[in-house]
């Protein structure tokens, strides 16, 4: 359930306003734990990137060189990137692009700041900027998974194969930079490229962004937020949901995609070890044929399990490996 229009709730107990210092104690407390946190802010990257390798062995939106294409992109981008760091609006083509399929999934709040009329040395010193080492993980795993399933979409220029970052051009409207789409751009089943396939594109790398990290965005954010208790809860829990119902979600309908969806391990143990196990029992045990049973749906959350599982027994092997060399060992405790 979510609530659209009303985000917060004004809680009052008398005259004490319980929402102004609920929200004062989280911004305290969030200052304390991740401004300027160089191990949080990394680990946020690194998590991050496992989940999209994870999705990337799956295959189900893209694919591992996806992923790689995706990277090589975001390098040739980083330099318009950061021309816009204290800008109030975007002005280059990465930033223009970005904010044509709300990859931030902030645009509403974009927005806003955009109408605040201060000077860009005011704006780099707004305290949000403290946890720039977490926003700009944020920044590159979000472009980074939009860009990934973007090198998925085949589009078609005057009848040549190009990409979706190349479907578009700049051009000056009211003195003010715009993208806009090129002429002649087809979709792959030859009908042309419109705003509704860009909105279509936009919410499905939105959603597998939600999947992947979290959903952090105010217009998507659970009802239980609309209370002081409820983000009080949420605080730095907002990935949880998402990832358990990525997981071990049961089959519902995809409204954003228009497909089936299930948990990744409800795949892996309920459609594909257990029907291997009671082939076996009727003495008709082939994994081939098991696996050409399967959707491809299905095939792509089997992938995923056998990759988080690969890469978080891979990890358990290297711990004491790394707490070894590091003069981490239990025996030496013990010792002293």
């Amino acid at each position: 359930m979510q609530v659209y229009g009303k985000m917060i709730k004004q809680e009052t107990i008398g005259k004490f306003n319980l929402t102004k210092s609920g929200d004062l104690l989280m911004k305290y407390t969030a200052l304390n734990t991740f401004a300027l946190n160089f191990l949080g802010g990394s680990a946020n990257i690194l998590m991050g990137r496992v989940q999209q390798r994870i999705e990337g062995f799956s295959g189900k939106y893209f694919t591992n060189k996806n992923l790689y294409n995706a990277s090589y992109q975001y390098k040739k981008f980083l330099a318009d990137f950061m021309k816009e760091t204290a800008s109030r609006r975007p002005h280059t083509f990465a930033g223009l692009l970005m904010r044509k399929f709300d990859v931030m999934q902030n645009f509403g709040e974009q927005a806003r700041m955009t109408e605040m009329n201060r000077r860009g040395a005011w704006r780099l010193l707004n305290s949000r900027n403290l946890f720039f080492l977490n926003t700009m993980g944020e920044h590159f795993l979000y472009t980074r998974t939009f860009l990934a399933y973007a090198d998925t979409i085949k589009l078609t220029l005057n009848g040549n194969p190009i990409k979706l970052v190349d479907a578009f051009e700049m051009k000056k409207i009211n003195g003010i930079e715009e993208l806009a789409i090129k002429k002649g751009v087809k979709n792959e089943d030859g009908s042309d490229f419109t705003d509704a396939n860009i909105n279509d594109i936009s919410r499905t790398a939105a959603d597998i962004n939600q999947k992947l990290n979290g959903i952090y965005n105010r217009d998507d954010v659970a009802a239980a937020q609309y209370y002081v208790l409820g983000r009080m809860t949420a605080m730095f829990r907002k990935w949880i949901p998402t990832a358990l119902q990525r997981r071990f979600g049961k089959e519902h309908y995809n409204y954003i995609t228009n497909e089936v969806e299930k948990g990744f391990y409800n795949s892996f143990f309920n459609d594909f070890i257990w029907q291997s196990i009671r082939d076996m029992k009727n003495g008709q045990f082939r994994l081939a044929s098991a696996w050409s049973r399967l959707d491809d749906n299905t095939k792509a959350g089997v992938r995923a399990a056998l990759a988080e599982m690969g890469i978080w027994a891979f990890a358990g092997l290297l711990m004491p490996v790394i707490f070894g060399a590091l003069g981490w060992d239990d025996d030496d405790d013990n010792d002293s």
